[in-house]
């Protein structure tokens, strides 16, 4: 645990692999299935859908302009779900996991505020998401949140896993701007160095990193 806290402290990131079961990781699937599944019940009856930040589930922009058909399978659909802990019971439950909260603890204390709580789906066709902070979109001073993203799906080099910038954390936020969505587009103005990036191949693991 030491060694981990100091890497979170050098480098802003480490990886903790296998902390959930399989079960657990089909757990959170199955409830991210249900959580569209109920979203699009309730769109086919009403025909109402608010905007991203209003809405728990947040359809591809070109689907929701009715630029692209909409796929059979209704998760394809879907680009992010959004709020998770405020509009789900089993995902309130998880941000609060005891494989989870432990980590947390050992670097901000026991007096945690959660900040966010999101699943990105990428689903094929989607764009990507580009190089950003999250404090970009935060903006907290002092900048004492960490972030814990958990991969339910393989994450690979070609399937777009998660890559890292090794400590940014101590560089304060970069200059970023969005050309059209601001949810979407926002990201850093200048692409870190490729030579200086580390790429995160995470087999249904939990990633762990300064904001």
């Amino acid at each position: 645990e030491t060694s981990r806290m100091s890497l979170m402290e050098e480098e802003g990131y480490y990886v903790v692999k296998g902390l959930f079961t399989a079960e657990e990781v089909a757990a959170c699937k199955r409830e991210i299935n249900q959580i569209i599944c109920k979203w699009y019940e309730n769109f086919e009856r009403t025909g109402v859908e608010g905007d991203d930040w209003e809405e728990p589930v947040n359809r591809l922009p070109a689907i929701k302009d009715g630029i692209r058909p909409m796929p059979e399978d209704k998760e394809a659909s879907v680009r992010r779900l959004f709020r998770m802990a405020v509009n789900n019971e089993f995902f309130n439950k998880l941000c609060k996991h005891p494989k989870i909260l432990p980590h947390c603890q050992k670097r901000l204390g026991d007096d945690i505020k959660l900040l966010q709580s999101m699943a990105l789906l990428k689903p094929p066709g989607s764009a990507e998401k580009i190089w950003h902070q999250d404090n970009a979109y935060f903006r907290l001073t002092p900048c004492k949140v960490m972030g814990c993203w958990i991969a339910l799906d393989d994450a690979t080099v070609d399937n777009g896993c998660m890559h890292m910038l090794p400590r940014c954390h101590k560089t304060g936020v970069w200059e970023h701007s969005a050309n059209v969505d601001f949810h979407i587009d926002y990201g850093m103005v200048h692409t870190p160095d490729p030579s200086k990036v580390i790429i995160v191949i995470n087999f249904t693991s939990v990633s762990l990193s300064c904001r």
